[in-house]
């Protein structure tokens, strides 16, 4: 079970009535069911035009909550001056000077570089600022400039995004825009053995337990939103650690009531599946290469790639699970797994069938497969984890129908069958959730699992994805096909905050239906491939779900232009908006009808020798006169000739006429590409949008 809670407080932002109830005595886990206290306040319409004054560059605004300020401010930018690549650090002070007054009363002084800075992402640049005030960090206040790159290298600003929960308090101790007097933080966070000591008081009347370890104690200011107007409150920040696992709780010293707190693992409820395809019930395991194994031989050690090839003449004696993606401990062996028993065929080593190590094996497996289903998405350069090896935990005796990530180990922990469940690491919906956690730690604007709702939502959505199924964890209880968690149930924001498992489902549930919508427009293959390009890509510049809209929009956008929506901004803002995440336009995209893809053309790739990554591209289709590739997709490259690159016809048979690259390509460049048969003018005769995967 994971996290969190939060001690209910009234706040109109977030769409719900909230009472206070005494702090202390609150046990744990009561706190921890309420339900998430959002820390990002929700975007709405403006009220009224006196944000804009007279800035007429401004395409649009959204308003923070019902507060008098933006949360998000799209440029037309084709009125924003350009700019180089040196001097967007310099534009903080800019956006206090002419949009301050939009944000909060925008002081730049009170701003420093987030975690991760600078982003570069598909002709963008995003920077990121978090807020410090009197030394202390504001909870959740967060600051985004994003800019585009024109086609002369100069970038102009397109979107402001903001968290910016009212002016700072004053130095006389009166605070934010209601003028409040507010604690002075003493109470609860006293430093050295006296503050120490009456942090484990307070623990111990939370938890109800005296054997826990206090590893950190911070002040923060929490901001709340009431009657559309900001005031702040300082809070002690507690992180202790119990029973092996780590918790993290918030404090109001002034009224001595606990706001949240949470367990800093990330648990899940398992899908049981015993086959390697998916499940138990399905049949029998099926064959899978030990992708990035670590293959051992009398010829010397080897990290196998993404097909499980052995080197030429070299007969491997056992094969490790271990290598750059997965690392695999079971509990019933003292050390990483080292399989051995290998036994050679016509065409391949085999490592037979083996039920008492069928969770190690299958546990490294399916994170292989979802960790290179993901990689049609992202790269190793937007996301190193894809490259590092995350260890994994099998056959744990201490609990069971349990799994989880721990950001704290940065592992994955899967329990032994039991009390009627399967063993975790015979089930790959399991794995896939618990890997989407692993991926959430590491994504965002700022690393860690920030909001643990849209983490569980998140790693369902990646499952789902995956499998092509809304059903999470059929099977979980042994030959029950119902599932844990079905995507098709709509969830909406705010009527279905609560505890995080439920409250996922509200995004979990948008990104299905997002996908059914696209596949309706462009078909199952198209479809499904766009829906998992919005979500995996926007996982890169969010930390919270109230955060997904605008940034689907800003993957969809294909001309990197806010006042110009892109091809499926109406879908989109039709998805999010029955699902409380925005607000409904009366709108209708312009969605392009391609021609029929020519699916006679066909392309290979040949290794370039010693340049890592380089590869020629080799063509080939029928009577053709010439031929061209373009870098990027059919609706983009038909229309724009200057994209092409021509290729050198090779040689002709009686039913093909092949063309090569004149130069070597990298291979990173060629994730999405489109294949042009041309007449003996130049002219388009048909074209192929294909899709490469990188191992």
């Amino acid at each position: 079970m994971r996290f969190l809670g939060f001690i209910l407080i009234a706040l109109v932002a977030c769409g719900r009535p909230y009472e206070r109830k005494a702090g202390p005595e609150t046990p744990l886990e009561e706190l921890m069911d309420r339900g998430r206290f959002h820390r990002f306040m929700p975007r709405q319409p403006l009220e009224s035009l006196s944000l804009l004054g007279n800035t007429a560059e401004i395409h649009a605004v959204q308003q923070l909550g019902d507060s008098p300020y933006a949360s998000w401010i799209q440029f037309d930018t084709r009125m924003m001056p350009d700019l180089q690549m040196m001097e967007l650090e310099e534009q903080l002070p800019v956006v206090a000077e002419r949009y301050g007054s939009m944000l909060s009363d925008l002081k730049a002084g009170e701003w420093e570089h987030a975690v991760r800075f600078v982003r570069q992402d598909e002709g963008r640049v995003f920077l990121n600022y978090e807020r410090k005030v009197q030394g202390l960090t504001v909870r959740d206040n967060v600051l985004q400039l994003v800019f585009v790159r024109q086609a002369d290298g100069a970038y102009r600003m397109s979107e402001i995004q903001s968290n910016i929960t009212g002016p700072a308090p004053r130095d006389d101790g009166r605070r934010g825009d209601d003028g409040r007097r507010g604690d002075d933080g003493t109470t609860g966070g006293k430093q050295g053995a006296a503050g120490r000591d009456e942090a484990i008081a307070w623990l111990e009347d939370l938890t109800g337990r005296s054997d826990l370890v206090v590893e950190r104690i911070e002040q923060e200011w929490i901001p709340f939103l009431e009657e559309g107007r900001f005031h702040w409150q300082k809070a002690t920040v507690y992180e202790w650690s119990m029973d092996g696992e780590h918790y993290q709780a918030t404090l109001l010293p002034e009224e001595a009531v606990w706001l949240d707190a949470w367990a800093l693992s990330v648990h899940a409820k398992p899908i049981l599946t015993r086959a390697l395809k998916r499940s138990y019930a399905e049949d029998g395991p099926r064959d899978y290469p030990l992708s990035f194994s670590a293959a051992n031989g009398a010829e010397g050690n080897f990290i196998l790639g993404a097909e499980a090839w052995m080197p030429a003449g070299v007969k491997p004696t056992s094969v490790g699970l271990t290598g750059p993606r997965a690392m695999i401990f079971d509990n019933l062996a003292a050390e990483t797994l080292t399989l051995a028993g290998l036994q050679e065929t016509t065409d391949s080593f085999f490592l037979p069938d083996d039920s008492s190590r069928l969770a190690a094996v299958n546990a490294f497996v399916s994170v292989q497969r979802i960790n290179r289903y993901a990689r049609q998405f992202l790269t190793d350069q937007d996301v190193p984890f894809l490259g590092q090896a995350l260890v994994v935990n099998v056959n744990l005796a201490d609990q069971s129908c349990n799994a989880f990530y721990s950001p704290k180990q940065r592992k994955m922990l899967l329990y032994k069958e039991g009390k009627g469940c399967a063993n975790m690491a015979l089930l790959n919906d399991v794995i896939y959730h618990e890997w989407g956690h692993a991926l959430d730690d590491h994504v965002g604007r700022n690393p860690g699992i920030r909001d643990p709702a849209f983490s569980e939502g998140l790693a369902d959505v990646v499952s789902a994805y995956f499998n092509s199924d809304p059903a999470i964890a059929p099977y979980f209880v042994f030959d029950d096909p119902t599932p844990i968690r079905d995507l098709t149930e709509t969830r909406n924001y705010p009527d279905d905050i609560g505890p995080m498992h439920y409250e996922g489902g509200i995004i979990s549930s948008t990104f299905w239906e997002l996908r059914q919508a696209l596949i309706e427009r462009y078909g199952a293959t198209r479809g499904a491939h766009d829906a998992g390009r919005l979500f995996f890509r926007h996982l890169l510049a969010v930390d919270s779900y109230l955060e997904s809209y605008a940034a689907v929009l800003r993957i969809d956008d294909n001309d990197s232009n806010p006042a110009t929506p892109g091809p499926n901004h109406c879908l989109i803002n039709t998805v999010f908006a029955r699902h409380g995440l925005t607000t409904a336009e009366p709108c209708e995209d312009s969605v392009a009808t391609l021609p029929p893809a020519a699916t006679t053309l066909n392309l290979a790739l040949l290794d370039a020798g010693p340049e890592e990554n380089a590869v020629h591209v080799l063509a080939s289709a029928p009577s053709a006169e010439a031929m061209a590739l373009c870098l990027g997709a059919r609706a983009v490259c038909d229309a724009n000739k200057a994209s092409w690159i021509p290729l050198q016809a090779i040689g002709r048979h009686p039913d093909r006429a092949f063309f090569m690259s004149t130069t070597p390509l990298l291979l990173p460049s060629l994730t999405q590409v489109t294949l042009m048969r041309l007449s003996s003018t130049g002219e388009r005769v048909d074209s192929r949008e294909l899709k490469i995967f990188a191992k």
